[in-house]
């Protein structure tokens, strides 16, 4: 990973103040501008800065390619933090020791449901960068 200059953070306190406050409240943000502004590092400097309340709170998703491949992904970060209620689907298909076989079998009607409970039921937050058109 690149290290970043100094002085990429000089005046941009009240941008992460922001975004803390907004991640404290579970609450959504858009950031966006042009290429090479800085909207990830900033992301993952905020992050860094936080407490996570469990480990793997913090999801940070790369939002290229298919619906399909995002909902893996997010899946499997899932998967990867131990979160219960997906454990839990993959054990009652008899996959609980292989995520990637089991994701691969999911119709993305199904991962959204999965999803979307999962969500609801754990406390996560969920970074989704590069976010496609």
């Amino acid at each position: 990973m690149a290290v970043m200059p100094m002085d990429m953070w000089v005046d941009r306190e009240v941008e992460m103040k922001r975004l803390r406050e907004a991640m404290r409240a579970r609450q959504s943000r858009l950031i966006w501008g042009p290429a090479d502004a800085g909207k990830t590092a900033l992301m993952r400097k905020v992050c860094a800065d936080l407490a996570p309340p469990a480990p793997g709170a913090y999801v940070y998703l790369c939002g290229g390619g298919t619906l399909h491949g995002l909902l893996c992904d997010l899946a499997s970060k899932l998967f990867e933090a131990g979160d219960p209620f997906l454990r839990q689907k993959m054990l009652a298909d008899g996959d609980e020791q292989e995520a990637g076989r089991w994701l691969r079998k999911q119709t993305s009607l199904r991962l959204r449901g999965i999803l979307f409970s999962a969500l609801r039921k754990g406390r996560y937050w969920i970074i989704l960068d590069h976010a496609p058109p």
